[in-house]
């Protein structure tokens, strides 16, 4: 993402609408830079990261598989990408984040947590996993994790490995 299109992006819907703007930003080499100027322009929070563009070819027919040849790929393959991204913006700018990104299990979802996500958004694992069930177990295993480590309130877990 380009920073200074991330903030002219934000500005325009953040100066029309009355709700909260929640910017969503990708893997990109100014990704700090980018989520700075999405604070900066009216984003309330940022929701990282969106898929990464990605390609597979048959290799019988030696053709893309896809027919507009790229595609966003998610789930976790993206995961390390994800918790790096929340970690390096939490690390600098502590905003409110979304993480997103491979969260399939409690420790996926622990992982997003203490690089500095407040929330995680689970996506590929509702869809093609067992939907509901997938998070009720990513919320059963949280709750055993936080009695294990001691802690009180997941509140405690934000953030946590920029503090150990």
């Amino acid at each position: 993402s380009e920073p200074n299109i991330v903030r002219t992006i934000v500005r325009e819907v953040s100066s029309v609408l009355r709700i909260p703007v929640i910017a969503k930003l990708g893997i990109c080499d100014k990704l700090v830079t980018s989520a700075s100027r999405a604070l900066e322009a009216g984003a309330r929070a940022l929701t990282l990261i969106n898929t990464v563009k990605a390609m597979y070819i048959d290799v019988f027919s030696a053709k893309p598989v896809l027919s507009n040849v790229f595609g966003g790929l998610s789930g976790p393959p993206i995961h390390p990408l994800a918790v790096r991204a929340v970690y390096e913006v939490y690390r600098e700018l502590r905003p409110e984040i979304i993480g997103c990104g491979g969260v399939h299990d409690w420790r996926s979802a622990a992982e997003m947590i203490l690089a500095g996500a407040r929330a995680v958004q689970v996506g590929t694992a509702f869809i093609h996993g067992s939907g509901r069930r997938v998070v009720e177990s990513i919320l059963s295993g949280l709750r055993s994790w936080l009695r294990m480590l001691g802690l009180k309130s997941i509140r405690e877990a934000i953030g946590l490995a920029h503090r150990v």
